[in-house]
């Protein structure tokens, strides 16, 4: 293990234990599985709601009925309920509904599914798309995604942090559990943000891999693979590739002729795939090349008038993201730091911070909804990794140990997050719309009651 690691990370940074990190990994890992566990046991279903069954029912049509007609998928599905009340559902004259959702999730799952379906032929024949196998098989999956993207991250968090695997412990610890990350990837796992999250983690390491290997190809191909799916999944996310300009630029300078471009080619690859797959969906689902269905139901970009302070701090549109989940606020304020703190890597952290300011720029321009009536605003999961490497990054500048009050910070607030959730589900905190400060802050203090009431009767049986 150690061998394999120093392969990719400097030698210096195994000269300390890494206990710390892969028992914060551990932690995490059983958290996500137990709460994934836990949230199929109580519900009986991970594919709920619009979003995750749209995205289900692409792959299911093209697996099980070997077609893009979604009419018999969704007579089939077991909550029709719920997507005949989704606005972006459209039918034809036929009456076959019209999906418009990026084929990204679908993409992404396609491979698992497979395996799942041909099992669930061969020992049970009721190979249907929509039984227990599939359902757990494909949420599941998505959390191994995610706690992939976890580990990805953690290693370079270390990498960017001289090798200080305490600092890169605290921080994956903090970017996932003090976060709507968890959420994402054991409630939740069936949307798209989980698979983000693991391709932009994959990204950055690409790029920190590419930094140690100024001649090989291999880092590029993988960052090409990503780029994919990034374009695929959700083609906002592509402002975050700016991570790995340092690294086209180091390659551009080490090298000559046509081995100074040639990692372009596999992002490039990457990209038009990807742009060629959704429109050859669209086409062959609806009869059109290009269709703009958000557009048409008024849901469009204002680039000129940008709600910056709703979508961050703001309570206007609800809770904004670095208020609901401070983690994010000081993710932003720790690349910034380094710009300054971290002269060697200037440049990366530069074009890291360039990137996760555009992902805020681009989200909070889209006037319609930003998306704050979801448990915190969650498309900051698909920037997080950023955040994670850059608060490990400026952890490790601390000249004096800070680890016990900023483990004991990070173990308060999870338990803060861990009530959130809680509340979130059980209705406290209201689905449907953005809350506010005050409703959150009564919520919580009832639930904590409620806690400490059960607890006080547990204690006198």
């Amino acid at each position: 293990m150690s061998s394999l690691l120093n392969k990719y990370l400097p030698a210096h940074s195994l000269s300390t234990s890494w206990l710390p990190f892969f028992s914060s990994y551990l932690v995490i890992a059983l958290l996500g599985i137990t709460v994934w566990a836990m949230t199929y046991s109580y519900y009986g279903l991970f594919n709920r709601g619009y979003d995750s069954q749209l995205y289900y029912l692409q792959l299911r049509s093209i697996i099980i009925n070997g077609d893009l007609n979604l009419a018999n998928d969704f007579e089939a599905t077991p909550r029709p309920d719920i997507l005949h009340k989704n606005q972006l559902i459209q039918y034809r004259s036929d009456g076959e509904p019209l999906v418009f959702f990026s084929f990204g999730w679908a993409a992404i799952t396609a491979l698992p599914y497979v395996i799942i379906h041909l099992f669930v032929k061969i020992f049970n024949g009721n190979a249907d798309g929509f039984s227990a196998a599939y359902d757990i098989g494909s949420a599941f999956w998505h959390l191994l995604l995610c706690l992939a993207g976890v580990l990805l991250t953690g290693l370079a968090a270390i990498r960017l942090s001289a090798g200080n695997k305490i600092a890169a412990a605290i921080a994956i610890l903090a970017g996932f559990c003090t976060t709507n990350v968890w959420y994402y990837a054991s409630i939740y796992p069936n949307h798209n943000h989980a698979a983000s999250f693991a391709c932009i983690s994959l990204i950055i390491y690409c790029a920190i891999w590419a930094e140690r290997t100024h001649h090989s190809i291999a880092p590029w191909i993988v960052a090409g693979l990503s780029t994919y799916f990034v374009t695929l999944i959700r083609p906002t996310d592509l402002v975050l590739l700016s991570v790995l300009l340092p690294a086209l630029y180091t390659r551009y300078k080490h090298n000559q002729g046509i081995n100074r471009i040639l990692p372009f080619a596999p992002l490039a690859v990457g990209f038009f795939c990807a742009i060629l797959t959704q429109l050859l969906i669209w086409r062959l689902n609806h009869g059109y090349w290009v269709i703009n269905a958000y557009a048409q139901h008024g849901y469009t970009f204002n680039f000129l008038s940008p709600a910056l302070i709703d979508i961050t701090i703001g309570n206007k549109q609800g809770i904004g993201a670095w208020v609901f989940h401070p983690f994010y606020f000081f993710g932003c304020i720790a690349m910034a730091g380094l710009v300054w703190f971290d002269p060697k890597r200037r440049i990366f952290w530069l074009a890291a911070l360039i990137g996760v300011f555009l992902h805020i720029y681009i989200h909070s321009s889209y006037k319609t909804w930003t998306f704050g009536h979801t448990f915190g605003h969650r498309v900051f999961v698909n920037s997080s990794p950023f955040m994670i490497i850059a608060i490990s990054a400026l952890y490790s500048k601390v000249k004096r140990d800070i680890s016990k009050p900023v483990l004991a910070t990070v173990i308060s607030l999870i338990i803060w997050n861990s009530i959130m959730i809680i509340n979130y589900e059980k209705g406290g905190i209201n689905k449907s719309w953005p809350i506010s400060m005050s409703t959150l802050l009564e919520s919580q203090k009832q639930s904590i009651i409620e806690i400490k009431n059960f607890l006080l009767t547990s204690e006198n049986k």
